[in-house]
């Protein structure tokens, strides 16, 4: 035990005895993104003692999930808007799976799973961590603000539930919650992001030439894929010597989505490069110089603790959840949302400007290593499990 207690970071052994020989069910949207955000922090889970299940879409991903000793429960549920008698469907196979696996705490993460599976849980006695890993297109309105009407109220419902926990990523969408009245704010934590391996993503020598600029991240409208594209045109016409590249897959099935037919041209149009999704991201990172992610909403980008990480200056919009990790003047830039213009002069003043951008970049990586790396984060959840398990969830280290 007292092994176990060292690698997964606990203070006492308390926590590890609440965990062992309970099981968890993660409710997410997609295998892939478990699997790209939540497998360390599924691996210390089972480490500590606890069966571990993933209900979700079923795709690549799927067969190391299962290699890991997780049980995958197929999760059937569109993305592409709410389809009533879809939508009735998926909740009344999320009841039926939560009663056959009867896990004792479930974990849901997005805004969608967080009410169905919560609904879905009505009436169980089983304890449920709610993770709101940041609020898509579905649920916030193009001037910032949370759809009104239903959805308020389904969020209410769903996170005023009895032995129900609520977990945000930044601030600024607790603050949000508890302003609308959705949640109260004894019942909410602040664990900011799904942490980053400082050891996998590192600094490395760029490669030569031209200042190489990627946008990391899934190819949605809400991104500020348009606004990288527009703004690889302005750089153009002033004769900015840069590449830009958009490094992600595409997500047809997101209301934000934009098809790759649409990508194709618009690359075509505007000269930026689309590489496609990578499944080794660090090395893709150690090329480049600077990381842009205009993004119009964030939980806690991954993209941007990743590229941090890695020892590089931040171009980001300032909107919830890029600013907690590029802040303005000390590890990137921030610059107004929806803006091709400004974008592109953040741009443009980084690539004349190699010193800052070494300054920045050191910054960035110090940031991530004290506040960020994923062994904190890891150690904050599993606290949060169990103290949760025991009715009294306290969470040490997290944010007040």
């Amino acid at each position: 035990m007292l092994a176990l207690s060292h690698m997964v970071g606990f203070a006492d052994a308390d926590s590890l005895y609440a965990l062992s020989g309970q099981s968890i069910m993660f409710v997410i949207s997609d295998d892939w993104f478990f699997a790209s955000h939540f497998l360390a922090l599924g691996r210390a889970a089972r480490d500590a003692g606890m069966r571990v299940a993933v209900c979700t879409r079923v795709s690549d991903a799927g067969s190391n999930l299962h290699n890991e000793g997780f049980s995958l429960i197929p999760l059937a549920i569109s993305r592409d808007g709410i389809h009533p008698a879809t939508e009735a469907l998926a909740l009344w196979r999320l009841r039926r799976g939560y009663r056959r696996h009867r896990p004792t705490l479930l974990h849901h993460i997005t805004p969608k799973l967080v009410i169905y599976g919560s609904l879905a849980a009505r009436g169980m006695s089983t304890a449920v961590i709610n993770t709101i890993s940041g609020l898509g297109s579905a649920f916030v309105d193009p001037s910032g603000g949370l759809v009104p009407g239903v959805m308020q109220r389904l969020f209410r419902l769903a996170l005023r539930r009895n032995r129900t926990w609520t977990q945000f990523e930044n601030p600024d969408d607790r603050e949000l919650f508890v302003r609308l009245g959705l949640v109260e704010l004894g019942a909410t934590s602040l664990i900011r992001g799904a942490g980053v391996d400082t050891e996998r993503f590192r600094p490395g020598p760029p490669e030569a030439g031209p200042p190489l600029v990627v946008l990391p991240a899934r190819m949605l409208a809400d991104k500020g894929v348009l606004e990288f594209c527009r703004a690889s045109e302005i750089l153009a016409k002033r004769g900015v010597d840069v590449r830009m590249v958009l490094l992600g897959r595409s997500d047809p099935g997101n209301p934000s989505g934009l098809p790759p037919q649409q990508l194709t041209r618009l690359c075509d149009e505007t000269g930026v490069q689309w590489w496609g999704h990578t499944e080794d991201m660090p090395t893709a990172l150690r090329r480049a110089q600077i990381v842009a992610l205009p993004s119009y909403r964030e939980g806690l980008p991954k993209a941007l603790l990743e590229a941090a990480a890695t020892g590089l200056p931040l171009i980001a919009t300032d909107v919830p959840g890029c600013r907690e990790v590029c802040l303005h003047g000390v590890t990137g830039l921030l610059i107004e949302p929806r803006s091709p213009l400004a974008l592109a002069r953040a741009i443009e003043e980084l690539v004349y400007d190699p010193n800052r951008r070494a300054r920045l970049g050191a910054a960035a990586r110090a940031l991530v290593q004290r506040e960020f790396a994923i062994g904190r984060t890891v150690r904050a959840t599993l606290s949060l499990y169990a103290n949760v398990l025991r009715d009294d969830p306290t969470v040490p280290g997290a944010s007040p």
